[in-house]
């Protein structure tokens, strides 16, 4: 640069003048250079936590949606466990309120009090209407298959109350009675049966 000043006949003193102001003007554009490769460094840095923000923005999205759906399955499974317990609650209470009316019905028939619970076991609680309505079509079979257990029997010259002399009875409690079948009971009634549930053990 100096040597190409100097062949155009400038003086010493305007070639220095020249190249301080080239020297300046250099120094002034490396500096804008550097300061814009700065820039550019620090803009392809923002550029790259922008799109990493974006990258688990998008996986905490999955992750969300994911324990979303999870909490969704596991109220829905509470809520049908909820709804099952409140409907056997329901059924459960249903069932009881029909059991007292059937343990009504049968004393208002004059069931022996101590067969009353033998026998609600052998109506159809599902079936019966909740106002008792069909209450004679559930009954009548069972007052036919069970009719020894209406009202007191009394034979002439003997107290049911005593059990007769034999070797074929047995005493019978009212748990083992219970625990019996209808056919056992059937097939027991003469036998000790019938005197425990009229006022013998």
């Amino acid at each position: 640069m100096r040597a190409f000043l100097k062949g155009l006949d400038f003086d010493k003193e305007t070639i220095d003048t020249i190249m301080a102001r080239h020297g300046q003007l250099v120094t002034g554009y490396k500096e804008e250079l550097e300061t814009a490769k700065s820039s550019l460094f620090e803009l392809k840095s923002e550029l790259k936590t922008a799109k990493d923000a974006v990258s688990n923005s998008e996986a905490n999205k999955a992750k969300y949606e994911t324990e979303l759906e999870d909490y969704k399955a596991k109220y829905e499974t509470e809520l049908a466990a909820h709804s099952a317990t409140k409907t056997t609650h329901k059924t459960e209470k249903a069932l009881s309120t029909k059991k007292s009316l059937v343990e009504t019905k049968l004393t208002e028939a004059g069931v022996n009090p101590k067969a009353i619970k033998l026998l609600v076991k052998e109506i159809a609680l599902d079936k019966l209407k909740d106002d008792g309505s069909n209450w004679d079509e559930l009954h009548n079979p069972i007052k036919e298959a069970f009719s020894d257990f209406y009202g007191t029997k009394k034979t002439k010259g003997l107290d049911v109350a005593t059990p007769p002399n034999g070797d074929n009875f047995t005493s019978y409690t009212m748990e083992q009675i219970k625990q019996m079948t209808p056919a056992q009971i059937n097939e027991n009634w003469d036998k000790g049966v019938k005197q425990t549930l009229q006022g013998g053990k």
